[in-house]
């Protein structure tokens, strides 16, 4: 009697651990030298999730903005800003053409990644084309919301900078806001 309730047992812990072992948070692990923070406990309470760079990068501050965006920036080659669509702003096709392309001071010379929610691209300076810089601008829906997310312009980002700023806004996931 004690074989079979052992084997029953045993069988029964299998059976368990194989079913709820699985993670019940959806929400993904950061990638090395990521961390995963949660936008939802800030002003604004975009109930949004993505990967930055981790402490190791450089100090983290996450500041909430006036017109309603929430700045990110870790150390100095990470710094971006996450505002909800307001119709004008989410239409990436209207951005590219009257406020990326059209920038007389600030040209484009050539689009690393062009896609349907997401630009790259470098810039440099007029009349100096030794003076260059890369910038994103991205319009992702979480949710039943778009997000903008873009680097902060004025500030001078090398390539791989940019890259990695723009992976972190591709991370952005819908974080369902915890329960009362």
């Amino acid at each position: 009697m004690k074989k079979i309730t052992f084997i029953l047992a045993l069988g029964i812990v299998t059976i368990l651990s194989s079913c709820g072992g699985e993670k019940t948070n959806d929400q993904p692990t950061a990638a090395e030298g990521m961390t995963l923070i949660d936008l939802s406990s800030y002003e604004y309470n975009f109930p949004i999730a993505l990967q930055i760079p981790d402490s190791s990068n450089g100090t983290m501050e996450i500041t909430p903005q006036s017109w309603g965006a929430i700045e990110i920036k870790v150390g100095e080659g990470f710094h971006i800003s996450i505002e909800q669509g307001d119709g004008e702003n989410d239409d990436l096709k209207l951005i590219k053409s009257t406020e990326i392309d059209a920038n007389e001071v600030h040209k484009v010379k050539r689009y690393i990644t062009d896609e349907p929610n997401l630009v790259v691209y470098e810039t440099s300076m007029l009349g100096d084309d030794t003076k260059t810089a890369f910038h994103f601008y991205g319009v992702f829906k979480i949710g039943d919301k778009n997000y903008v997310v873009e680097d902060m312009k004025g500030e001078m980002y090398p390539e791989a900078a940019t890259q990695k700023m723009s992976e972190s806004a591709k991370s952005m996931t819908l974080k369902e806001k915890a329960k009362a």
